[in-house]
């Protein structure tokens, strides 16, 4: 993918995906990945998909934690995305910040 996924809403993030958005309450543009790893810890980098330092709001509708990072490659300070959660604003420090994200392969990472 080169290109966040597409304008979106809550509902266009599917029952297993972390899904990131552009905006608060989950509007704008949409990065999506599978959250249903059971083999190993999968990490990718935003900037291949255009969303680096975008995401404003997440949800987690996947079995298994996340986690989103200030840096690339899974570096730098970071915060959980427990699975079957959301959060429609990340607040003003961690807006846009996000660089990366990994998807656990348990419901028990964080």
């Amino acid at each position: 993918m080169n290109a966040p996924d597409a304008l979106a809403a809550s509902g266009d993030c599917a029952s297993t995906d972390v899904c990131l958005f552009d905006n608060e309450n989950y509007t704008g543009f949409m990065f999506a990945r599978d959250a249903y790893w059971d083999q190993q810890v999968a990490t990718w980098n935003l900037s291949v998909a255009g969303f680096n330092d975008r995401m404003s709001s997440w949800i987690n509708n996947g079995p298994h934690d996340a986690r989103w990072f200030w840096g690339a490659n899974a570096t730098g300070g970071s915060e959980c995305m427990n699975s079957s959660s959301r959060n429609s604003y990340v607040g003003w420090y961690d807006n846009d910040e996000a660089s990366s994200i990994q998807v656990y392969t348990d419901a028990g990472a964080c």
